[in-house]
């Protein structure tokens, strides 16, 4: 699930939509839970935006990587994400977290809509990230 929702997050942050919604629709196909790509998806997300955070403000990586436990034996994770979120600023990275924040409360709601949650999703993040 993992290595899948992680190229999923290249293919939203590279703005590759027709690739991110071939991803979405294998994950569906292989019977993953939506919230469970959806969580996967955040951390990936925070990961990009912890690393965006520490390279505006002159913090390696590396050193970020310390200051969070959960990082420990992953430090590559804030490393690769500080490298991938480039041009991004750390307002738009920021709104595609609250995009998810507000995808994760309505699957919490929302009954038998979670795949479409999840397609609007993709389909807002790749529009924030232009």
């Amino acid at each position: 699930l993992e290595a899948k929702v992680f190229d999923l997050s290249k293919a939203i942050l590279y703005r590759r939509p027709q690739q991110a919604f071939d991803l979405l629709y294998q994950l569906r196909v292989h019977r993953e839970e939506p919230i469970a790509v959806l969580g996967t998806l955040s951390n990936a997300f925070a990961d990009l935006y912890r690393g965006k955070v520490a390279t505006a403000s002159g913090m390696p990586a590396d050193a970020l990587a310390r200051a969070f436990k959960s990082y420990k034996g992953k430090e590559w994770k804030l490393k690769n994400a500080a490298r991938d979120c480039g041009r991004q600023t750390i307002d738009t990275l920021r709104t595609c977290l609250q995009i998810l924040a507000e995808t994760d409360t309505a699957l919490k709601l929302r009954s038998g809509e979670e795949w479409v949650l999840l397609e609007q999703t993709v389909a807002r993040l790749t529009e924030a990230l232009r």
